[in-house]
């Protein structure tokens, strides 16, 4: 059995990471052979690389997962997160992903990856609404994603694999405050709008008059 014991979440704010990665579209559980192809490239680019640079692979959601109603518009990158180090141009076959450096809810999970939607949920659906905030849309300008900070590949224990998500806010009274100050200015333009048709229909009468 598969068991998990997530770190508590915190908040954060991370430096501006580099991505390089293959892009996919459609269910999540589709990447297996867009990660397949990104280890083989991997292999290959820093094949004559003698330094321990520790790549560590990641997914990316660059899209808004709840106002995508069909599964086959999902946007998502299988990718390997480039340390500072790197300087090398873009490989053949990936592309580069720039993910600037902003305020996220991060949490580590542990255990097998089948658990993960339920920590992604107790994350952003739980814990950033009692901080009085809320997941910012997912976008490739700012995705939603996950680092896998070991695998099984070295033999490691399914039930010890870790793997960090993170998860971009904004306070959560943002859109509604801006929602109220436009439906004000509106409202106020409106009102602007009728005095001055009122006072029009006062003074021409008065100017009516004056002509007589």
């Amino acid at each position: 059995m598969t068991t998990t014991n997530d770190d508590e979440p915190k908040l954060i704010e991370t430096e501006t990471k580099k991505f390089w990665g293959i892009i996919g579209k459609g269910p999540f559980d589709g990447c297996g052979a867009a990660f397949k192809k990104l280890g083989e490239l991997q292999k290959k680019v820093f094949a004559d690389d003698n330094r321990d640079l520790k790549i560590r692979t990641a997914m990316l959601v660059l899209c808004d997962v709840p106002n995508t109603k069909n599964k086959e518009d999902l946007v998502w990158a299988a990718a390997m997160l480039i340390p500072d180090s790197v300087e090398s141009k873009v490989p053949e076959g990936l592309e580069e992903i720039v993910v600037e450096g902003r305020r996220c809810a991060t949490s580590v999970h542990r255990g097998g990856y089948e658990g993960l939607p339920k920590s992604w949920g107790q994350l952003c659906m739980k814990w950033i609404p009692s901080q009085k905030l809320r997941p910012c849309k997912g976008s490739r300008e700012c995705p939603h994603y996950e680092v896998y900070l070991n695998d099984c590949s070295n033999g490691t224990k399914k039930d010890d694999l870790e793997t960090q998500l993170f998860a971009p806010v904004e306070p959560a009274e943002e859109n509604e405050e801006k929602t109220k100050a436009d439906a004000g200015d509106c409202c106020s333009s409106k009102k602007h709008a009728l005095e001055e048709d009122d006072k029009k229909k006062q003074e021409e009468p008065e100017a009516k008059k004056a002509k007589e």
